[in-house]
């Protein structure tokens, strides 16, 4: 297979919304090749034609690339082209190591490279723990940790033998302080700050950059979108305490994090305060904790869920 020279080889799992899709559009204007990537399909194609309108393009011209076939989650590649970066989107599941690999290699293989990886694929369980079952736990492990794991399996070893790159997961504050009400979300996304801060550890001799970018709450659908076993009708953004930020200002925020190479991104800057002040006074964490729980309990209690812990719908 012939190389094609490009100037910038990243990929972004996540993409067809939310940060993945305002990171897509800021990273674009840094030219080069950008490989999209989530299972929700219309939402890439959304965040192609967000790329062209955001940077004053004409309509992207369309060309055809060969379908990643290994593994179930990969079923359509499309491609656009515009005057400041090209753009391949890929539906696939980050759960599916096979593949994420597929598509990682196949990616090395036509551009020589990859610079970037973006592990921002991930999901919401608003529930407290004895609302949980274990195809549920195995469901929000699986995005949220198995396939950050999976994309830095997959792009690791190729920076590694490049001596270059760049590894960013998104975590979130939750990974930093206990989040009652969503605790399986606080516990794997803890799980991607360790991951991350010792594969930056490790992969530092290699030449390789590891990030983990923290964000509180921000403006995306993963609110909207998260899974409520028990209390299906309720708002999560009525429960959240804390200001609401701007998707385009929390990459931006992560952007200049990058910029300066931390470790771990925390964002904005009330996230660090709050972040600071559990490590500081630990206890304070429980304050916060107290809180949330009884903001969640007494939403489910106006939706007519009463007792306490009340359990999954349907057991």
């Amino acid at each position: 297979m012939a190389i094609v020279q490009v100037a910038v080889v990243t990929l972004i799992t996540g993409a067809a919304s939310g940060i993945g899709r305002e990171l897509a559009i800021q990273l674009a204007r840094r030219g080069g090749r950008l490989i999209l990537v989530d299972l929700d399909e219309a939402g890439l194609a959304q965040t192609q034609a967000s790329i062209e309108s955001n940077n004053h393009l004409p309509p992207s011209l369309p060309s055809s690339l060969p379908k990643i076939a290994p593994g179930n989650g990969a079923s359509f590649t499309t491609m656009a082209t515009t005057g400041v970066a090209q753009t391949e989107a890929h539906r696939l599941d980050v759960g599916d190591a096979q593949a994420v690999a597929s598509l990682v290699d196949d990616t090395v293989g036509k551009y020589g490279r990859l610079d970037a990886i973006y592990n921002v694929a991930g999901i919401a369980v608003l529930a407290e723990f004895d609302e949980m079952d274990a195809p549920l736990w195995r469901k929000i492990i699986d995005v949220n940790l198995v396939g950050v794991i999976n994309g830095c399996q997959a792009a690791y070893p190729h920076m590694q033998r490049q001596h270059s790159g760049r590894i960013v997961n998104i975590a979130s504050l939750a990974g930093l302080i206990p989040s009652t009400s969503l605790g399986a979300y606080s516990t794997t996304k803890a799980a991607v700050v360790m991951l991350s801060r010792v594969l930056r550890a490790e992969a530092q001799v290699h030449g390789v950059r590891v990030n983990v970018v923290c964000p509180s709450f921000v403006d995306s659908r993963i609110y909207e979108n998260a899974i409520a076993p028990v209390f299906r009708s309720g708002n999560m953004r009525a429960m959240i305490p804390l200001p609401i930020l701007d998707t385009d200002k929390a990459v931006a925020m992560m952007l200049r994090g990058l910029a300066r190479d931390q470790a771990v991104i925390v964002l904005p800057g009330y996230a660090k305060l709050v972040w600071l002040l559990a490590r500081w006074f630990p206890s304070i964490t429980g304050l916060f904790g107290r809180d949330a729980i009884k903001r969640y309990r007494a939403a489910k209690a106006a939706a007519g869920i009463e007792g306490p812990g009340a359990r999954r719908a349907g057991r």
